[in-house]
């Protein structure tokens, strides 16, 4: 079967009048064929994370998208406390798949939404982020073990240049168990982009 990830899901309260809902969106890629997709969500040890999407409660879900037909199942935004984690897709077919986060405020009226693209796992990831002071702006990582050993994580920063920034060091290493899953800002693993803007 093709094996995707989707590296980031949380559902719950994100702060005294927000909260946060996932959107996981599947799409078919081949006009004339079924794709049997099952979903797995888990937390951030790696253990099965029980949600519900769209009415229904589990931390497995299976469905057939048959040819280039869409499937959307919605968290309710709702859990007491936040649940944080990583999904899992497993499909006969290739299939395109994201999740989207939602800050919701007290009414369920979406205030933000950002978008993760399913993907493979990937020994070496290049992504662009952005930390703006002025305007809040703070991007988020999201690494997955998907191995079946333990992994080191290395995370550094590469500037406007495609350079290493100078006098610059990487942010403190960590490992990761198999299955294991974290989700920290840009500030979180440097402290000095907390009044400093970075792109």
């Amino acid at each position: 079967p093709f094996r995707s990830y989707l590296a980031q899901i949380a559902n719950g309260p994100a702060g005294a009048d927000t909260s946060l809902q996932s959107v996981l969106q599947f799409q078919g890629l081949l006009k004339y064929r079924e794709a049997e997709v099952v979903l797995r969500l888990f937390d951030q040890a790696g253990i099965p994370l029980t949600l519900d999407l769209s009415g229904h409660e589990d931390s497995v879900f299976e469905f057939t998208l048959v040819g280039r037909a869409a499937r959307h199942l919605v968290s309710d935004g709702l859990s007491n406390e936040l649940a944080v984690g990583y999904a899992t897709i497993e499909s006969g077919l290739p299939i395109a798949a994201q999740s989207i986060l939602r800050t919701l405020d007290l009414n369920g009226k979406p205030l933000h939404e950002a978008g993760v693209e399913a993907t493979g796992g990937r020994p070496t990831v290049r992504m662009p982020v952005e930390r703006n002071p002025l305007t809040g702006l703070n991007s988020g990582v999201a690494v997955v073990n998907v191995g079946d050993k333990q992994t080191l994580v290395i995370i550094g920063l590469i500037d406007e240049s495609g350079e290493k920034p100078e006098g610059l060091f990487n942010a403190p290493d960590f490992f990761l168990q198999p299955g294991e899953h974290r989700a920290v800002f840009l500030t979180e693993l440097f402290d000095f982009l907390v009044d400093k803007p970075f792109f």
